[in-house]
């Protein structure tokens, strides 16, 4: 796989990662979810396209989506209300 092409799934998959969690709140909040509900909707629309990329064996893409995973959970932490 030429370099480009794998430096691209990788971005691909760090940025999916935190938007598809970000549309997983927003249909959560919209329904007046509460948390467990809202919990189980973000890592369904976060986990699917990961679930997607195994299946197709895309390693860039994975990598970039596990780290699209950490920087989503650190970036939480850091502005969760304490």
């Amino acid at each position: 796989m030429p370099k480009r092409q794998a430096v691209a799934e990788f971005l691909l998959g760090f940025f999916a990662f935190p938007v598809c969690a970000l549309f997983g709140v927003m249909e959560a909040v919209l329904f007046h979810w509460t948390h467990a509900k809202a919990m189980l909707c973000v890592a369904f629309f976060a986990l699917f396209p990961l679930a997607g990329a195994i299946k197709t064996r895309q390693k860039s893409l994975i990598a970039g989506q596990i780290t699209g995973l950490i920087a989503t959970i650190l970036f939480y932490l850091a502005v969760k209300p304490s």
